[in-house]
């Protein structure tokens, strides 16, 4: 027996209660266990659908996964795969003609979500439909990409319906849920990275991880605007900021700017020809023998000290004068050997 872990039904939950949307990004089936861990509870993750049952689950008075995204407080966005986890065996599916349904209680789930959403929402199938929907104007949506699993990222382009890419989803989903000014919480699985090392191919888990990524890599704020990563309080990016709110009202939109270019000049709050040096710590990593003397904060001074006492340098106090018994190995290390081994990662230098 398997059982789901309650810490995405939960937050889920409290999530709606608190008065947030909610949403669930996938590329495997909506029904599958991480997705289903949003909204359902299972003593077993292979109850997908009402076939799935067996009949002492029957007696007990479970219910299957898919029934319970239905009848579970409403997710404001489902997005992935499983169409015949939400049809019944008498329907065929829309985009495979001799594929159909596996319900067996006659319930058409898809037919009774969009019974229980006449208004500001849409139930979507491909790629076209998907692009069509604008987040603006709709507070659901519902999408069904595939009867299975949505197509490894690889194979993606070519699917006859078409399949958004999980990037595309993200994207949308938070465009949708970010128009509630209590907040959301969204759930984004790249579930076919796992399926593509069950199978031992490493070329679909690898093109899955890279579009798993670019769906992390988008940053909405507030005003359901992308941002960039690396953000700066002053410099020259602040002219097009100050143009941008003159013009329009609002800071400008980065979806259709290539942000990756070489020449792309960041947004900033305020406008200055070049930009002032800030406050912020510097960070040190460190790896090799005695890097676990760089820990935390340090004046820059104790750095040089570190330097000088590992690599023997100076006439200081030296590492090198005491014999240091090698914990994993129970010999000595020969102290002139040493070496750390520093990167430095200076986001902004402190002069």
């Amino acid at each position: 027996m398997e059982y789901f872990w309650y810490s995405y039904v939960d937050g889920n939950r409290l999530a709606i209660d608190a008065g947030k949307s909610t949403g669930v990004v996938t590329t495997a089936r909506l029904t599958h266990a991480t997705p289903a861990s949003t909204y359902a509870h299972s003593p077993e993750r292979v109850w997908e659908n009402d076939s799935d049952l067996t009949n002492a689950a029957v007696d007990a008075g479970c219910t299957d996964i898919a029934s319970q995204f239905i009848d579970a407080p409403q997710i404001n966005v489902a997005l992935g795969g499983g169409r015949r986890e939400f049809l019944p065996i008498t329907e065929t599916d829309p985009e495979y003609p001799g594929s159909r349904g596996q319900r067996r209680d006659g319930r058409n789930l898809v037919e009774e979500w969009k019974a229980e959403h006449p208004a500001n929402s849409e139930f979507v199938w491909n790629k076209e439909q998907f692009d069509d929907v604008d987040p603006d104007t709709i507070r659901y949506l519902f999408g069904l990409f595939e009867t299975g699993h949505m197509q490894f990222e690889s194979e993606r382009p070519d699917d006859g319906a078409g399949e958004p890419s999980i990037a595309e989803m993200t994207d949308k989903a938070i465009r949708i849920l970010s128009k509630n000014s209590n907040g959301f919480f969204l759930a984004v699985e790249g579930a076919r990275v796992d399926h593509g090392h069950h199978d031992n191919i490493p070329y679909n888990a690898l093109h899955d991880t890279l579009a798993m990524e670019a769906a992390v890599q988008p940053s909405i704020g507030g005003d359901a605007l992308p941002y960039t990563t690396l953000g700066y309080l002053n410099g020259p990016g602040g002219f097009q900021t100050a143009i941008s709110f003159r013009n329009n009202g609002t800071r400008p939109n980065l979806r259709d700017v290539e942000t990756n270019s070489k020449d792309h000049v960041v947004e900033t709050l305020v406008p200055l020809p070049s930009e002032s040096h800030s406050g912020e710590d510097v960070v040190i990593y460190a790896s090799g023998p005695f890097a676990h003397l760089f820990h935390g904060v340090h004046e820059q001074n104790y750095i040089a000290h570190v330097i000088r006492y590992a690599a023997c340098l100076g006439d200081g106090k030296q590492v090198c004068t005491d014999a240091v018994e090698d914990p994993c190995g129970g010999t000595l290390i020969n102290s002139y050997n040493t070496l750390v081994l520093l990167l430095l990662v200076l986001t902004k230098f402190l002069f």
